[in-house]
């Protein structure tokens, strides 16, 4: 009866020593998943704070006045490229509306040669063109 007894307790402490191993197994998993997560959370957080950053020096940046006078620019010649490319359409359309569409063209072409040059000389030039038509 005493080897028996001994048997069920070497039989359970080697069972037991299996659950203990294979706990063990699942815990370093377990610590190597959740520093894995952590390095992670800290790499998404230096990017945040990177992006953040950037925001502010982009916000910064177009609140000065000099930023805002280009960027109403930039919208203006925007505006006056989509006149354009209405007008190139309108020409490229049947031949009917050709000559009206090549005088609105210059006028638009003078327009924004006047408004990048900055000068009078470009309107002058274009009131000389319809005294000769």
């Amino acid at each position: 009866m005493h080897d028996q007894f001994r048997e069920e307790e070497t039989t359970e402490i080697r069972e037991l020593q299996r659950e203990l191993e294979t706990t063990a197994k699942a815990c370093r998993i377990v610590n190597f998943k959740l520093r894995k997560a952590e390095r992670r959370c800290d790499q998404l957080e230096a990017e945040k704070i990177q992006a953040e950053e950037k925001s502010r020096q982009l916000e910064a940046r177009f609140k000065t006045s000099d930023d805002r006078q280009h960027l109403l620019e930039l919208e203006e010649e925007l505006r006056m490229a989509k006149v354009t490319i209405f007008l190139v359409s309108k020409l490229q359309s049947p031949n009917h509306l050709q000559p009206e569409c090549d005088t609105s063209i210059f006028y638009a072409r003078f327009f924004v040669i006047s408004l990048f040059l900055g000068c009078v000389s470009a309107i002058a030039i274009c009131g000389l063109f319809l005294q000769t038509q």
